[in-house]
């Protein structure tokens, strides 16, 4: 599968930006074909809030679409309150 860092770029961004400046990192993991959004990742552990997509999910999508996507799956509060459960969408969740 495909991967596309400039979307990538733009959902850390976009964390970012929603979250009050907080630190992203993104970790990529081959194995589950996921990307991996830990915030605060100066904090240990790294992230009490990751957020999880799937390479399918991010090759599948533009960028604005990206962002409309985790408007609409109200990505930010469910990362507030998700503590250290990792928040996924995947590709089967409906827009």
């Amino acid at each position: 599968m495909e991967r596309y860092p400039d979307r990538e770029d733009v959902i850390a961004l976009y964390l970012k930006e929603h979250l009050g400046g907080a630190e992203v990192k993104t970790l990529v993991d081959h194995r589950d074909h996921e990307i991996v959004f830990y915030l605060d990742a100066g904090a240990e552990p790294p992230s009490l809030r990751p957020l999880q997509l799937s390479f399918a999910m991010v090759a599948d999508h533009g960028m604005e679409q990206l962002e409309e996507i985790l408007d609409s799956h109200r990505v930010i509060e469910r990362m507030g309150e998700a503590g250290s459960e990792p928040v996924t969408i995947s590709d089967d969740d409906p827009d």
